[in-house]
């Protein structure tokens, strides 16, 4: 071999093997030049992932509503409910309601309404109109729009739930059926007298020898209408408004009074004897109260306590209380007799 192609032989070499080198950077790296010309190991540039779909096994969320369940109410002619819930229809409920007032053994029996998944409850007022109130998922909301609905829509007044709420298709039916189940006649009309939205005025009028009085009505111009209607010559002594009014008198015959109110009728009371006795000694005292929470217009008819201050008192004025008038009162607190009746 000639020098002449040995040269170009190892000029190959030389040349393929800095090639070579270029091209062999550690991994990550690949060949770049640099500012002054040489050649150096630099980071190869990232390459955008191309990321493939996959299908995830997961359980689909069911968003479709339960199926409408209902609930029904039944009374019977004393207006005591019975009632039914989470029925599969309307039909069903009605019927399951009016079989309990017929196991009862009471008479009367009809459907008074009826109501889907939710809540709800009726209201009647002195004349027997029925309010419903009803809302998705409150039970003491629908008992407020009840009577709310009453209170708004009665001429008569006197509003008192049929029975708390109910509901159905909803997870606490069972537990408000449950405490539905177990209310009493009183609890219904405390509930329903801190919901009564009316006043309710009383009235005393006199002429010094008679007194006549009024309760229960919705204006203090028919009050007061009420009691001197009575009698003639009469003139108003004191008007109350849900609360009570207390008239006292000399125990001699003495055609003079004292009057004062207040919530507590055995305070009403004792204002007006404090104001009596301090100008006339003993006195005798008349007390009436107006407003739902009261259980009756006259909170001393069973007692005779309340009448005189002292013993042996001598006989003062008549006393008429002109609430026995048709259609002055609003209805007293209903209690259940043995045969489960109101009355």
């Amino acid at each position: 071999m000639d020098f002449k192609r040995l040269f170009y032989l190892l000029t190959c070499l030389l040349l393929c093997g800095a090639l070579h080198a270029e091209d062999g950077c550690p991994d990550g790296l690949q060949p770049s030049g640099a500012p002054d010309g040489s050649v150096v190991c630099a980071p190869i540039p990232a390459q955008p992932r191309k990321l493939e779909p996959k299908t995830l096994d997961v359980e689909p969320l069911d968003l479709d509503l339960p199926p409408a369940l209902f609930a029904a109410f039944a009374v019977d002619s004393g207006m005591l409910p019975y009632f039914s819930v989470d029925y599969p229809t309307r039909e069903a409920a009605e019927a399951a309601a009016l079989q309990s007032c017929r196991e009862a053994g009471r008479p009367g029996c009809r459907v008074l309404g009826t109501f889907g998944t939710g809540c709800g409850t009726f209201a009647f007022d002195l004349e027997g109109k029925i309010f419903s109130g009803v809302d998705g998922t409150m039970p003491s909301v629908a008992a407020v729009r009840a009577m709310e609905n009453c209170n708004a829509g009665s001429t008569t007044g006197g509003c008192m739930l049929v029975s708390k709420s109910i509901c159905a298709g909803l997870p606490l039916s069972k537990a408000v059926f449950n405490d539905v189940s177990r209310q009493t006649i009183e609890d219904i009309e405390e509930i329903s007298s801190m919901m009564d939205q009316r006043s309710y005025w009383g009235s005393f009028a006199s002429d010094g020898a008679k007194i006549t009085g009024s309760h229960g009505l919705f204006t203090e111009k028919d009050s007061e209408t009420a009691a001197l209607k009575q009698c003639a010559g009469c003139q108003i002594v004191i008007s109350f408004k849900n609360s009570c009014g207390a008239i006292a008198w000399p125990a001699d015959n003495r055609q003079r009074y004292e009057a004062d109110t207040d919530v507590l009728p055995a305070e009403a009371r004792k204002k007006a004897l404090v104001k009596c006795e301090g100008k006339y000694g003993a006195c005798r005292v008349s007390v009436r109260c107006s407003g739902r929470s009261y259980r009756e217009a006259d909170p001393y008819a069973n007692t005779k306590a309340a009448a005189v201050s002292q013993p042996n008192a001598p006989a003062g004025p008549t006393t008429s209380d002109g609430t026995d008038a048709p259609g002055t009162r609003i209805p007293r607190n209903t209690n259940v007799s043995a045969d489960g009746a109101r009355h």
